[in-house]
């Protein structure tokens, strides 16, 4: 059987800290990388935790609908890249595409490449532009 998700019984075995996340905001509205730091099963949905490429951790929630995204087959710790997205009327920011690349591609490589010199630009207080 495959792993794909932690179950909350699971999760809270975990001792995963979810304390410092929170939900998108029109801040994240466009492209980021970011690295998946855990994901669970909600109730009918996924929830996943990232950490962006400028050090915010927000948590996103995928549906079946769509595909959880493509972020089921994901594994943690794996760097990815997001879009997010705003509905107009309630403002709402929602997590719009994901991409994955086979590890040891050349974009594999780049993503991780640029998610780790935006977060320690970010980290050690340089104010150059991120990956966007």
């Amino acid at each position: 059987m495959d792993f794909y998700a932690y179950s909350k019984r699971q999760f809270a075995q975990s001792k995963f800290d979810a304390s410092g996340y929170r939900f998108a905001t029109e801040n994240e509205v466009g492209d980021s990388y970011a690295r998946l730091d855990c994901k669970r099963w909600g109730k009918g949905n996924l929830i996943a935790y990232l950490t962006l490429d400028d050090g915010e951790k927000i948590i996103v929630v995928a549906w079946p609908s769509q595909d959880y995204c493509g972020l089921k087959e994901i594994p943690f710790g794996a760097i990815i890249d997001v879009s997010f997205d705003m509905e107009m009327d309630s403002k709402k920011v929602f997590l719009c595409r994901v991409a994955w690349y086979e590890d040891g591609s050349e974009d594999q490589k780049e993503a991780e490449e640029c998610f780790s010199k935006a977060l320690n630009e970010k980290t050690s207080g340089n104010t150059g532009t991120t990956v966007s």
